[in-house]
């Protein structure tokens, strides 16, 4: 787990910034601990004491620039291996210029650089850790990238992990037999759900004994049914209804 501290006085911004970190989060399969910080004074009085390797920032005008800088000059000489990261709009990235350890992030393209950035940042702090879930697939291990997987089925003794490129994961023969015969690509393994929940970040969310959802692809909840981007319907049993419903909650809103 990665600690992001935030630096943001409005409230609805702050919130957006925690939004875009956890849609990240899914995609990525990291899982970041948010800190907030109302006010560059409080974080002054606290950054000390608090654990943390990365800092957003939001620079909303030119004028609040010198702080900025003091400010990452000051972190940067005392906690160098924290890594910064400045979201401005594209007039301040271009004509402003900023000093190699702070990583520049687009308003306008947040969503997109922000998972770039974060996934580099990631990288250089844990080079070895693994993307996704470790899987025995044909006597091969694989390693599924968290964001690639929509969903899981378990499927008697198999779990079939139903991801967005599934022929990536798969041999061409497989590819070809299983075309042939109508069959879809999933890439199956042997196991319950508990061998692979501790691989699973928040966006998982389990609504049926039998399925396990990356509320990333979900278009809508209709009912008792989760309704993919694909078309595809996912059941909501009774015994998971309330659950779920939290769950989406918790994560998006």
């Amino acid at each position: 787990m990665f600690t992001i501290a935030i630096i943001e006085d409005d409230w609805s911004e702050m919130d957006q910034f925690s939004k875009y970190i956890r849609k990240v989060e899914g995609m990525q399969g990291h899982l970041y601990h948010i800190l907030q910080f109302h006010s560059l004074n409080q974080f002054q009085d606290r950054f000390l004491k608090e654990d943390f390797q990365i800092l957003l920032l939001n620079l909303k005008q030119v004028s609040e620039k010198k702080v900025i800088f003091d400010l990452t000059r000051k972190l940067h000489g005392i906690l160098p291996e924290v890594y910064i990261i400045l979201l401005a709009e594209d007039a301040f990235l271009t004509e402003l210029a900023w000093p190699g350890y702070i990583y520049t992030v687009s308003k306008s393209k947040a969503d997109e650089q922000l998972s770039t950035v974060l996934d580099d940042i990631c990288t250089l702090l844990y080079p070895s850790a693994p993307y996704g879930v470790p899987i025995l697939h044909n006597r091969r291990t694989l390693i599924l990238p968290l964001h690639e997987i929509v969903y899981l089925e378990k499927s008697l003794r198999k779990i079939c992990f139903n991801c967005k490129s599934p022929e990536k994961y798969l041999d061409r023969a497989e590819v070809i037999k299983r075309e042939s015969e109508n069959r879809k690509l999933t890439v199956d393994t042997y196991g319950s759900f508990e061998d692979y929940r501790s691989h699973l970040t928040k966006h998982f969310c389990q609504t049926h004994r039998s399925y396990i959802v990356n509320l990333n692809y979900v278009r809508s909840l209709q009912g008792n049914s989760l309704i993919l981007f694909s078309g595809e319907i996912i059941p909501i049993s009774r015994n998971f209804k309330n659950a779920v419903s939290r769950q989406i909650e918790h994560v998006f809103f």
